[in-house]
């Protein structure tokens, strides 16, 4: 049994890999994926609910707003399939972990074996020894069932920030189908804070990425439909965590008056008031506004609300390693 809220500081348990399944049952379970394409060849009937690339759980915008303004550094991207997702974040130089139950999605994956656990959250709980800036959790909740939610929670606990889907329909082994206050009460009752702001944010990086060059065909409809973000107090104010919710706050000058206010992009900071490299964002990025009159003012300002971010790495920081966090 574990104990509360302290197992976080505890040593995790080994992981355990899914257990596969003999040949008659897997012809069975493979005739049933192939009707909407899923992978999972040789895993049980619970897993391998993910596709080859699912556009609904993609969004680049939504990232570079991630690992730029919000200066997230480290992600765990649990139910990662074949890791598109801890990829993007990897390639951009952040800490990734990703953690995966379907067997057949850990042997196909785009990411390197450091960087993945495969675990079967049904057959025990598993958590990592490092704390993360956040959790990716997208196209997860919905597989696995109420009795195993302690078995992951544990995960979440590891995390500053939390950001989940959910899904209100029918899919592989959806088996935890619920409106978004179910999730959201869940979690309360977990210690867990819901951020309608930064949930409302999220969403609208996600719509504004839609149809992006990368992924043209791209969506992001479960990011802009079911995404909740959630704070974990108890790892976010710790020091190693304290770089999170970022960006450049100094104003540039230059742009008057039609960048009246920051609208988080600025530029950095210079001499006494540079910031140490700790709190720099992975993503240096800005986004283009649209003039629009102001209220009140004889003035027009930029408008950022629908606008994309553009991003480069950011030459102030130095890359973070990889270290996959796995019990011994």
């Amino acid at each position: 049994m574990l104990k509360d809220d302290f197992y976080i500081f505890e040593k995790s348990p080994p992981n355990i890999p899914s257990i596969p399944v003999d040949l008659k049952e897997d012809m069975i379970n493979s005739e049933l994926r192939a009707v909407n394409n899923y992978g999972g060849k040789g895993d049980a009937a619970h897993l391998g609910g993910f596709t080859s690339l699912d556009l609904d759980g993609i969004s680049t915008n939504l990232w570079n707003f991630m690992l730029g303004p919000i200066a997230i550094k480290s992600i765990v991207d649990i139910g990662c399939g074949l890791g598109h997702s801890t990829k993007y974040f990897m390639d951009r130089k952040a800490r990734v972990l990703c953690i995966e139950g379907s067997h057949d999605a850990v042997k196909n994956s785009l990411l390197p074996p450091e960087v993945i656990v495969e675990h079967d959250f049904t057959l025990g709980a598993w958590w990592p020894d490092d704390t993360f800036d956040a959790c990716w959790a997208v196209e997860f909740l919905e597989h696995i069932g109420r009795q195993y939610i302690r078995n992951y929670l544990p995960v979440f606990k590891k995390c500053a920030i939390i950001i989940t889907t959910s899904s209100p329909w029918g899919g592989w082994h959806h088996v935890e189908i619920h409106n978004l206050w179910w999730w959201r009460a869940r979690f309360a009752t977990a210690g867990f804070i819901f951020s309608e702001e930064l949930t409302s944010l999220f969403k609208q990086q996600a719509e504004n990425g839609k149809n992006t060059t990368l992924y043209p065909e791209g969506d992001a409809y479960h990011l802009r439909s079911s995404l909740s973000v959630y704070i974990n107090p108890l790892v976010a104010f710790l020091p190693s965590h304290q770089h999170i919710f970022g960006g450049n706050g100094c104003f540039d000058d230059s742009k008057e008056p039609q960048a009246y206010f920051n609208e988080d992009g600025g530029v950095p900071c210079k001499s006494s008031d540079q910031m140490p490299s700790s709190f720099e964002s992975l993503l240096d990025c800005s986004r283009q506004g649209v003039l629009s009159p102001v209220k009140y003012f004889q003035m027009s300002v930029l408008n950022f609300t629908e606008s994309v971010w553009n991003c480069t790495q950011n030459s102030r920081v130095s890359s973070v390693m990889n270290i996959k966090s796995k019990a011994d």
